[in-house]
């Protein structure tokens, strides 16, 4: 259907993700369940992007290409983080978003899944943390998420729960990095140390990679621990202070 030829697939990380969507979880009723399965159509006409997007939500996934060949990265917790990021690597300006744009911030995820008895599309139970919305002043703040790919009403609320931590606690620096940043794979998580910014050891995930001008790669690092992946659903988290700047706004740094 893609028509990738074998040589172009990452096979070792296909294998990692499959070994993570079998994990076995326990649901609230006492069964238990994979942690991860696709279940659905589709039609052939649709745009592949489409499709495969619908698939990647429905394990929390992220799509790799590193080296030529195409990969993933199943939601999970892939630390603690045994590599670091330091001050001297980077050869441009950075870029820190301390805290979630106003427009991204969340307390609610509600959205759909197909019902596996009827076969409809279904909305699944909102994830709500009670203490992010009396932080935001008792307005719910929801994001719709439609899991074509889901047939249980117990991994649509888990990924719900990790998008809504996500998109509530995970910080984001973006940096360029000399050509040692060709080691951080999307997906690895390292320790980022920058003084300057008063950043000094904490975990963050890479989560796109590239080349850039300046002969180094370029890395969008997100904040995350391993409480984003916990799978007590609607509970609010802890997260550590990585930084002395205010709690909003940008800054910017150039590394000569």
């Amino acid at each position: 259907w893609l028509k990738t030829p074998d040589d172009e697939i990452n096979l070792e990380e296909f294998k990692v993700a499959a070994n993570i969507c079998d994990e076995i979880v326990t649901r609230p009723d006492g069964l238990t369940e994979a942690r991860y399965t696709i279940n659905g159509e589709f039609d052939l006409t649709e745009p592949k992007a489409k499709v495969l997007e619908a698939m990647h939500v429905a394990c929390a996934g992220q799509p790799t290409y590193v080296g030529g060949r195409h990969g993933i990265v199943a939601g999970a917790y892939y630390g603690p983080a045994t590599d670091e990021l330091h001050d001297h690597q980077i050869i441009g300006d950075i870029e820190l978003l301390p805290e979630p744009a106003s427009a991204d911030r969340i307390n609610t995820v509600a959205g759909t899944f197909v019902d596996p008895n009827s076969f409809t599309v279904t909305d699944f139970p909102s994830v709500v943390v009670p203490e992010w919305v009396e932080e935001d002043g008792g307005i719910e703040l929801a994001e719709d998420l439609d899991l074509r790919f889901v047939t249980s009403p117990y991994q649509a609320q888990r990924l719900a729960n990790i998008m809504l931590r996500q998109r509530r606690t995970s910080r984001t620096v973006t940096v360029p990095v000399n050509l040692s940043g060709w080691r951080y794979r999307p997906g690895s998580y390292l320790r980022l140390h920058i003084p300057a910014l008063g950043i000094a050891g904490a975990e963050f995930r890479a989560v796109d990679w590239g080349f850039n001008l300046l002969g180094g790669v370029n890395l969008t690092l997100r904040e995350e621990s391993v409480a984003v992946w916990d799978d007590a659903v609607g509970k609010p988290m802890e997260r550590p202070d990585i930084t002395t700047l205010p709690t909003s706004g940008r800054s910017e740094e150039r590394r000569v």
